[in-house]
């Protein structure tokens, strides 16, 4: 299992531009959206624990890449999805499925959950930056769905990804203020 860390930063969007500037940080890939449907006991024990920062957790969601801005129905590939954390980082793993409409319907069976179904909906826009082995994703125009409304969250998220050996050098080259976030806890609330 190969563990990395993930870092959300307290910086403004309009400030994340001079941050890139003054460190010669460097655009990676194209902009793309990005859609996740997130999965959740009846209980709703991945929100409840990663709300209250509860190791060992994960969520779970299916994920696709679509083309167009608020493209909730997106019929492009999705990936099935699981993120865990403990207490050495977090890890992920991604597998492509072919249908999601089984999922979606009859939701599915996670060890140590249950039964879990769909949740909520979130899309957005990332944009994509590196520096060295430290990628930085910048996260914005997020909109949450549940079945029955979408609503908007104001928030732009910028998230520093790297392997647990570059801990040391992240913390001292960039002495950043982190926050917590996470879009799931956040739809669930907005929504709900």
């Amino acid at each position: 299992m190969k563990y990395r860390i993930e870092k959300k930063l307290l910086i403004k969007q309009n400030n994340f531009f001079n941050f890139c500037k003054k460190y010669n940080i460097k655009k990676q890939f194209s902009d793309r959206y990005i859609l996740s449907h997130y999965f959740d006991n009846k209980n709703l024990d991945m929100f409840y624990q990663s709300e209250e920062g509860i190791l060992p957790r994960k969520k779970i969601r299916l994920r696709t890449y679509p083309k167009f801005f608020l493209d909730f129905e997106s019929k492009n590939n999705y990936f099935y999805e699981e993120k865990s954390s403990d207490f050495f980082g977090r890890n992920k793993i991604s597998k492509k499925i072919n249908d999601i409409k089984l999922m979606i319907n009859s939701g599915l069976w996670s060890n140590g959950y249950g039964r879990c179904s769909l949740t909520s909906s979130v899309f957005y826009r990332r944009q994509y930056f590196i520096y060295k082995q430290i990628r930085f994703t910048s996260d914005d125009m997020i909109y949450v769905r549940s079945k029955y409304k979408t609503k908007r969250i104001s928030e732009n998220i910028i998230e520093a990804k790297f392997d647990v050996s570059m801990l040391n050098f992240f913390e001292n080259i960039f002495q950043i203020k982190e926050k917590r976030f996470s879009k799931y806890c956040e739809s669930i609330k907005t929504l709900y």
